[in-house]
């Protein structure tokens, strides 16, 4: 007697998040959080889309999380995210969406800048006063640029070295 083959006719639940939920990215790698149930007959597999068109998504093993790229530009991106279980069953789509902003001071093509260009900008910027110093972001040694009554402020950043001044204390590189 077969009495336990059971019929599964609801399709699985789930949920998606990108970066925990969070508003906002800088960066267009997420890391999405998945959740899959399916009561009866068990989760079989997930896909994912940046446009929500299934045309060419594989269906790939079940994870709680998965790195993810977002398309680029600024703007409001949204990850869509369906669910198969082991009845063939498909989910309905489910989504989350956060904003892509680039970061405002930095361009991958941006050459580091020189340590003369660094010390004009602070040496224009801020009245002169022989009791700090500019750190030169080639060598990481001071050099002799004063500068004086400075709140703390990003001079230049980039991912090679971030220049800060602050009032009574040297300018930092790294």
């Amino acid at each position: 007697m077969l009495s336990q083959i059971r019929l599964d006719k609801t399709p699985p639940n789930g949920l998606i998040q990108i970066n925990n939920a969070a508003d906002s990215t800088t960066s267009t790698s997420v890391t999405l959080t998945l959740t899959a149930t399916d009561a009866t007959s068990g989760i079989y597999q997930v896909r994912s889309s940046n446009d929500g068109v299934w045309n060419t998504e594989e269906w790939e093993t079940y994870k709680l999380t998965k790195t993810w790229k977002l398309t680029s530009g600024d703007g409001e991106k949204t990850v869509y995210y369906q669910i198969m279980d082991n009845a063939g069953l498909i989910s309905p789509t489910y989504s989350d969406t956060t904003t892509l902003t680039s970061p405002s001071n930095y361009n991958d093509s941006d050459p580091a800048p020189s340590p003369h260009t660094i010390a004009e900008s602070i040496a224009n910027s801020f009245t002169l006063d022989p009791t700090h110093a500019v750190a030169d972001p080639f060598t990481r040694r001071s050099t002799n640029i004063p500068i004086r009554n400075c709140s703390l402020q990003r001079l230049h950043s980039n991912r090679r070295n971030c220049i800060l001044a602050k009032k009574t204390q040297k300018v930092l590189s790294y």
